[in-house]
């Protein structure tokens, strides 16, 4: 039993030194993600083909809105004076205004969680090209979110590095 109990052992802080080993030869780099989506010039670009795909829509669901706003203050401003079937037509146009709007709301919000999906993804796309230039330039063996690191030395830091990697690659 006192073998056993020494082999694993031995096996262990064997392990253990061969770990600490590789880890020496370990060469790490920072990237701050945060930094990038704010100086990226892809994002940016992402973010103005989206405003102007999406503001013609978004204006007009905002117009929409107001006229239906106008409408509701209209029935509760003048509902008292309002023949039964005026009132009745007013709020039975409300009624369906409200649920086109909605449907309309709906679909404007999905459309464009789809588009900014489809954007991010290419944006991805470059972002691990980059990144995968930046380690083998700065013969990094592998790079870290610098939000999940408690603590990194500035030294190891990157981002700068894959941002220029970033907009030569879409200049």
């Amino acid at each position: 039993m006192k073998k056993l109990l020494l082999s694993v052992v031995a096996t262990v802080a064997l392990s253990v030194s061969a770990m600490a080993a590789n880890a020496a030869d370990l060469n790490v780099g920072v990237i701050d993600m945060q930094q990038i989506m704010q100086k990226s010039t892809q994002v940016a670009a992402i973010n103005n083909g989206l405003t102007k795909q999406f503001k013609p829509r978004q204006d007009s669901l905002v117009s929409a809105k107001n006229a239906l706003d106008a409408e509701m203050a209209d029935l509760n401003k003048n509902g008292a004076v309002m023949s039964a079937a005026d009132r009745t037509k007013l709020q039975d146009k409300i009624m369906t205004d409200r649920t086109n709007l909605q449907k309309q709301m709906v679909a404007f919000q999905q459309d464009l969680n789809t588009a900014q999906n489809k954007a991010m993804q290419q944006f991805v796309g470059q972002l691990n090209t980059a990144l995968g230039s930046v380690a083998k330039g700065s013969k990094l063996d592998l790079i870290l979110q610098k939000q999940g690191v408690p603590y990194a030395d500035p030294s190891l830091d990157v981002t700068n590095q894959v941002i220029q990697a970033l907009n030569k690659e879409n200049g």
